[in-house]
C-alpha cells in the first residue's frame, strides 16, 4: 500500500481517537516518522480533534463605566469659587462695566465646561459601546466554537462506530486527485460521505451518491459543498457492491448521468 492509500484508509483517525491496538499504534508511528505525507495527516486529525478556540479577549468589568466618570468628575467646576469671584467683583468694581465683563467671563467659563462635559460623556458613550460591541463579538465567537466542536463529535462519533464500513471512492479519471470516503452502517442502513477533494459544482448542479447493487445505480442522497462540511449523513441504502458519485442538477436525478461520473470505488 502506497503512502496515499494508507492517508486514505482511515487508520490515521482510528490511531489519534485511540481506536488502534499497541502494534497496530506502532506501525503509524513508524509510517509517521518514515513519510512526512503521514506525519502531517497525523498533525492535521489532532488539531481537528482539538479544535478549541482560544478567545484572547478581555470581558470589560462592570465598573469601567463608572471609572470613566470618576474620572471625568475631577473636572468639575468649583461653583462656590465662582460665585466669590463675582461677588468679589461686584463689590470692588467701580464701573458699571466691570460687572458685564464678569458675567461675560462667567458664561464663557460655563460654556466651556458644558463643552468638556459633553465632549467626556461622548467619549464615555463611545467607549461604552465598543466595549458592548467587543462582548457581542466575543459571544458570537464562542457560538461558532460550540458548534465547530459540536460537528467535530458528531464526526468522531461516525468515525468510532464498529458498525460503519469505510469505502474509498478515488477519482474515475486517474489523472485527476479527487477523493471521498463513505461510511454504511451495517445496522442502521445509513450512508455518511466525507469530502476530502471535489471541484465546486456550479449553483445549479449538486453531487449525489450513487450505491451500486448488481449492477442497478440506487440513489443515495444528494451533499453539500464548501469548507468544514464534516462527515453528511445521506440516505438508507440496503446495501452496495460498489459507490460511485455523480455530477447532477440541483436536487439530484432518479438515474445517475454517467459521463459526469467524479469518483468510484472498487468493487466490494
Amino acid at each position: 500500500m502506497d503512502v496515499k492509500e494508507y492517508i486514505s484508509s482511515g487508520i490515521i483517525e482510528l490511531y489519534v481517537i485511540g481506536s488502534l491496538s499497541k502494534a497496530e499504534a506502532m506501525e503509524v508511528e513508524q509510517m509517521a516518522s518514515a513519510h512526512p505525507e503521514v506525519a502531517d495527516e497525523v498533525r492535521k486529525t489532532q488539531e481537528l480533534i482539538d479544535n478549541y478556540a482560544m478567545l484572547h479577549r478581555r470581558n470589560p468589568g462592570t465598573q469601567v463605566r463608572a471609572r470613566i466618570m470618576d474620572k471625568i468628575g475631577g473636572g468639575v467646576v468649583n461653583e462656590g469659587k465662582l460665585e466669590a469671584r463675582i461677588r468679589h467683583i461686584r463689590a470692588y468694581s467701580a464701573a458699571y462695566k466691570y460687572l458685564i465683563a464678569a458675567c461675560v467671563a462667567a458664561l464663557f467659563i460655563t460654556t466651556f465646561f458644558s463643552y468638556f462635559f459633553f465632549t467626556k460623556w461622548n467619549q464615555a458613550e463611545t467607549g461604552y459601546t465598543a466595549m458592548m460591541k467587543e462582548k457581542a463579538l466575543m459571544v458570537t465567537n464562542m457560538e461558532e466554537v460550540k458548534n465547530d466542536l459540536e460537528n467535530r463529535y458528531h464526526d468522531l462519533l461516525i468515525l468510532r462506530d464498529k458498525d460503519n464500513k469505510m469505502i474509498v471512492l478515488n477519482a474515475k479519471d486517474s489523472t485527476k486527485n479527487f477523493t471521498a470516503r463513505v461510511y454504511w452502517n451495517s445496522g442502521t442502513r445509513k450512508a455518511y460521505i466525507d469530502v476530502q477533494s471535489l471541484p465546486m459544482p456550479p449553483d445549479s448542479m449538486q453531487y449525489q451518491l450513487w450505491a451500486i447493487k448488481g449492477g442497478q445505480p440506487i440513489d443515495a442522497g444528494v451533499f453539500a459543498m464548501g469548507e468544514n462540511m464534516g462527515v453528511q449523513e445521506l440516505k438508507t441504502v440496503i446495501g452496495a457492491d460498489m459507490w460511485a458519485v455523480t455530477l447532477e442538477k440541483k436536487g439530484g436525478s432518479p438515474v445517475p448521468t454517467m459521463d459526469q461520473m467524479y469518483l468510484i470505488s472498487s468493487p466490494s
